[in-house]
């Protein structure tokens, strides 16, 4: 959170900005310049950026003793001819302020700086949110984009294979069946191409609308995965600390609760009275002939008004407690959950880099080789390098899960990891 108001800051200074994209420069090969766009551009985390902005007014006029109240009193109207009187007689000038008496302003400023510490957290909330989604569908992105590389490179082998078949059915040295087999495996290759350009224009208009620019915006292709972090900063006591500390939302669900503490409290102070004074000046002939002076204190006698309120401001204690408590549970649940996900992870891609996709690789190499020399059959060839493109997808899938998996803990632990 102190990393976003220190950011919000400095963007509002102008001793930092986000980074300009030229216009032939689109924004999306890194993760870094997408950030920071989205930090300045955001209309969600913008809203959220007014709303504390908001919340830190109030704060600073919470204590604040309401307006005096000014009274002008005519005494001794004379009425003579006519409907107007003649003469005023004396005329009274008075002034009263109203004081709360006991710790009602502090409890007041403590139930705004709640509020207001709320929605600074609220606003962290937005900004891990916002950061979180951007993480995951670039790190989507790039698993389309190098999808997308290998089928092409794909189809690029089956039309050469394709165009051999063709050359040995002409020759009598092949049946029909191997160059149907071929271009069958060239329109499912096709049509898989063709889903992941429709997913791609999907995750790019999601990005820009992140971006709060024209869905049909361009985006450069993404450059890089990003890293992950060693397997010692993934220990769940950390995280879990972590996030005790700095998740928005429970840091929220805090700050509301330090307001509903004072708020029950100011719902006690209310059986205190509160007290007026006023002073005045009495003017009689055109000149000051007298002053006042008045004390007033009001009664507390609407006890069943004010014990209404006492148990609202209980209860409304009691349900903040509750719900900061299941949010803590939830949290350290969902980091839990999603450690074991990453470690799932984590063993199937030693598993694919370590093995299986090793052998893939060896197996297509032997049979398109095997093939080229007439030593094999079209089908062994066209399938096992099939069946290394799918490894290799799967492996990237494999280490994109992973990202998207981080960028949730990210979020959940309120930091960078």
């Amino acid at each position: 959170m102190l990393r976003l108001l220190i950011a919000c800051a400095l963007l509002g200074t102008g001793l930092i900005s986000a980074p300009t994209v030229r216009a032939d420069e689109p924004p999306g090969a890194r993760l870094a310049p997408l950030l920071a766009l989205a930090r300045a551009q955001n209309p969600r985390l913008a809203a959220a950026r007014l709303a504390s902005d908001a919340a830190l007014a109030r704060t600073q006029q919470a204590d604040s003793l309401a307006d005096p109240t000014f009274k002008l009193e005519f005494e001794g109207l004379d009425r003579r001819n006519g409907p107007l009187p003649a003469t005023a007689g004396e005329r009274t000038y008075f002034l009263e302020q109203h004081i709360p008496l006991g710790p009602k302003l502090r409890l007041r400023r403590e139930v705004a700086e709640g509020e207001q510490q709320a929605a600074s957290a609220a606003q962290a909330g937005v900004n891990d949110d916002l950061v979180s989604r951007i993480k995951s569908l670039q790190a989507e992105r790039f698993l389309a984009h190098e999808s997308l590389r290998l089928r092409g490179e794909l189809a690029a082998l089956l039309r050469q294979i394709h165009a051999v078949a063709i050359q040995a059915y002409e020759q009598g040295r092949g049946g029909q069946d191997a160059v149907l087999a071929t271009e069958l495996r060239f329109d499912r290759n096709e049509t898989a191409m063709l889903r992941l350009g429709g997913l791609r224009r999907q995750q790019d208009a999601r990005l820009n609308s992140l971006l709060d620019r024209l869905p049909g915006s361009p985006l450069a292709d993404p450059a890089e995965l990003a890293g992950m972090p060693e397997a010692d900063r993934l220990s769940p006591a950390t995280l879990l600390a972590t996030a005790s500390r700095l998740n928005a939302e429970a840091g929220r669900l805090r700050a509301l609760e330090n307001s509903a503490v004072a708020r029950r409290r100011l719902a006690d102070a209310e059986w205190l009275p509160d007290i007026a004074f006023g002073v005045g000046v009495v003017e009689r002939g055109g000149a000051v002939s007298a002053y006042e002076a008045t004390v007033s204190i009001n009664l507390p006698l609407r006890w069943g008004l004010r014990q209404a309120r006492q148990r609202e401001t209980a209860s409304a204690l009691a349900a903040r407690e509750a719900e900061r408590r299941a949010v803590e549970r939830e949290i350290a649940g969902e980091i839990t959950e999603t450690l074991a996900a990453i470690a799932s992870e984590r063993r199937v891609e030693a598993l694919l880099e370590g093995a299986s996709l090793p052998r893939a690789r060896a197996m297509s190499r032997n049979a398109l080789s095997a093939y080229r020399q007439g030593l094999g059959g079209l089908a062994p060839a066209v399938e096992a390098e099939l069946k290394r493109v799918d490894l290799e997808i799967e492996l990237l899938a494999v280490r994109v899960e992973q990202r998207r998996l981080l960028a949730r803990i990210e979020r959940l632990i309120g930091e960078d990891l």
